[in-house]
């Protein structure tokens, strides 16, 4: 967990960013994000932070409705010192918007950011990647949506590493996340286990027992890469945290929740599926800068405690 003298580093960290962007905000890395710079900057927040969302409706954190800029007024007019990029479409959407036009969209993305940090060639960025772009094959013409993930990310952290845009480029291979802002409905293992839990159903483990993933809390996740801007001479860094198993993180919520009628119902027939980098080079900066990660038990706890507060918790989850 973050504490007081944690956000005073963060904050001093940032004195020398003064335009900072986040791209993607409604999005809940967006808001995890822009609640960990709200937390940090205090009353500075909305003179120094620009929240890009799609279509420029206001966001709803903890704190309040904050508003954004579109993407189109985002692409045409600015100059950042530090841009926090999550703005990309994921997997799903590809059969959502057709194979070609996920293609065209994230390429776009892309180009806007390069355009946009092209006016400042002396700022930093933090780009959102993924794990998928480390073990899923990358294949652009593939008819497998992973493996179509996998060759967009790998072909959009080339372009900007090859771009000689930014002063400093941290490329965040992120892999299993926990946060209050996450989305309940989506298909991944924590949302879905807790989702399933506070409904009182049956938490449903699609793979074996040993199937594993490695959590990290989200704000915990971001600061540990805003402090490394500057201060690592590699640009590509996967997430860290600490590694369980599902059947562990099933009982887990389980306890959590209080809930004795939650089991878990578990498929042994389904391949093992380990999602699971090597977070030694993460969980050591997270040790260089004295922050103490949370485990997964304390992950479990803040998540569901959050979203068992209906009012907080589901307005969140809606906007």
């Amino acid at each position: 967990m973050l504490e007081a003298h944690d956000l005073k580093l963060l904050q001093d960290k940032l004195f020398e960013y003064r335009a900072i962007c986040i791209t993607g905000a409604s999005g809940w890395l967006g808001k995890e994000t822009s609640d960990l710079l709200l937390r940090t900057l205090g009353a500075e927040f909305q003179d120094r932070v620009t929240l890009v969302t799609s279509d420029g409706r206001d966001i709803a954190l903890q704190a309040g409705s904050f508003p954004t800029i579109s993407w189109d007024s985002f692409a045409t007019s600015g100059k950042f010192d530090l841009i926090l990029h999550f703005a990309f479409l994921n997997q799903d959407k590809i059969k959502l918007v057709g194979h070609t036009r996920f293609l065209e969209i994230n390429r776009k993305i892309t180009s806007d950011v390069l355009n946009v940090a092209s006016r400042n060639p002396s700022g930093d960025l933090l780009c959102a990647s993924s794990g998928a772009a480390s073990i899923y094959p990358s294949n652009l013409n593939s008819n497998f949506p992973y493996e179509i993930y996998s060759g967009i990310k790998t072909e959009m952290e080339s372009r900007f590493k090859t771009s000689g845009t930014f002063r400093n480029l941290i490329l965040m291979r992120i892999w299993s996340v926990s946060g209050i802002y996450a989305d309940l409905g989506a298909p991944y293992a924590l949302s879905s286990f807790i989702s399933q839990g506070l409904r009182g159903d049956s938490i449903q483990v699609t793979g074996p027992v040993d199937s594993q993933r490695t959590y990290v809390n989200a704000q915990e996740m971001i600061w540990v890469y805003i402090m490394s801007l500057g201060n690592i001479d590699f640009n590509v860094l996967d997430s860290g945290g600490f590694t369980i198993s599902m059947f562990d993180l099933a009982n887990l919520i389980s306890s959590s929740l209080g809930n004795k009628k939650v089991l878990a119902k578990l498929d042994t027939h389904s391949a093992l599926v380990d999602y699971t980098p090597d977070a030694s080079v993460f969980n050591s900066l997270s040790v260089n800068f004295s922050l103490e990660l949370s485990k997964v038990p304390e992950q479990v706890e803040l998540v569901t405690k959050f979203h068992t507060n209906s009012e907080v918790g589901i307005q969140a989850n809606i906007l």
